[in-house]
């Protein structure tokens, strides 16, 4: 993560369940809260944006469809503030790709 950021980078994101947790089942909000927060506090908040892997891999019922992240917004909303929702869901990407 370091590298990524110290370089310009960005990082999404990855809703794959197994990802978002080890426990074998469904990833809750709560474990995507825990890999954001990683992720916030490894390299701030200019850093996060979305992932997705709506590609066929196993993403949590409450993210599918891709409809609902909007759910995912506004979690990330209510638990790190207005600033890192629209960062995260939003700004971060677009500086990146208007390079």
């Amino acid at each position: 993560l370091r590298e990524i950021a110290d370089r310009g980078g960005i990082v999404g994101l990855n809703y794959y369940n197994n990802f978002l947790n080890d426990r074998g089942e469904e990833a809750t909000t709560d474990d995507a809260l825990r890999h954001i927060d990683h992720i916030l506090n490894a390299v701030g908040e200019d850093v996060l944006c979305l992932g997705s892997d709506y590609d066929g891999s196993d993403v949590p019922r409450w993210l599918s469809p891709c409809t609902g992240v909007a759910k995912l917004h506004d979690v990330v909303r209510a638990e790190f503030g207005e600033g890192v929702a629209r960062k995260m869901f939003w700004e971060n990407a677009a500086r990146f790709f208007a390079r």
